[in-house]
């Protein structure tokens, strides 16, 4: 079995979380200033999975 099949879907292959989805639904990538500031959220692979999931971007 690879690693690939076994990790979950919203994280990246690597291990690491590329966008986090805040309660409030806004979707931070790891260009976004609130990134690293983010601890409560849901993960996932791609700015467009959580888009489609039902999250925003954050406002400029």
């Amino acid at each position: 079995m690879s690693l690939l099949a076994t990790a979950p879907a919203s994280w990246s292959q690597d291990g690491t979380v590329t966008v986090k989805r805040t309660g409030t639904g806004i979707c931070h990538d790891v260009s976004s200033r609130h990134y690293e500031r983010v601890k409560s959220f849901k993960p996932y692979p791609s700015m467009q999975a959580c888009l489609d999931d039902g999250g925003r971007k954050p406002k400029k």
